[in-house]
């Protein structure tokens, strides 16, 4: 996970070596054509991200409401697809007006760093 979310390739290159030896395995497939960097690793990711990580739904819908597993399925598919249209359109319009290379976080961590140094 943590050279996945890496932003610059020399920690992600950190975290790989160290996946390395625990397990050749593993980086032996990520660099295979199979899987594309760009897909799963954020130093390589062109496009915006803004640190936003949606693949872990399925974890975050469970923890909302454990009751409504009692609902027909139906019911429990309908809510479902409201609750992610939801999430998905909260994230969409707080990073629509986002035009910064970096996500919040990181460049907040930048302004920091450099007004600690003035």
């Amino acid at each position: 996970m943590e050279a996945a979310k890496a932003y610059t390739v020399t920690k992600w290159e950190h975290f790989m070596n160290f996946l390395d030896n625990e397990d050749l395995g593993v980086c032996h497939y990520l660099a295979s054509n199979e899987v594309a960097n760009e897909k799963w690793e954020q130093c390589h990711f062109i496009a915006r991200k803004y640190s936003i990580m949606t693949s872990n739904n399925s974890k975050s819908f469970n923890a909302v409401d454990f009751k409504l597993r009692k609902f027909p399925i139906r019911k429990l598919l309908e809510f479902s697809r409201g609750r992610m249209q939801q999430w998905f359109y909260k994230r969409h319009v707080a990073t629509a007006g986002m035009f910064n290379i970096l996500a919040t976080n990181v460049e907040k961590q930048l302004v920091d760093i450099h007004a600690a140094q003035l």
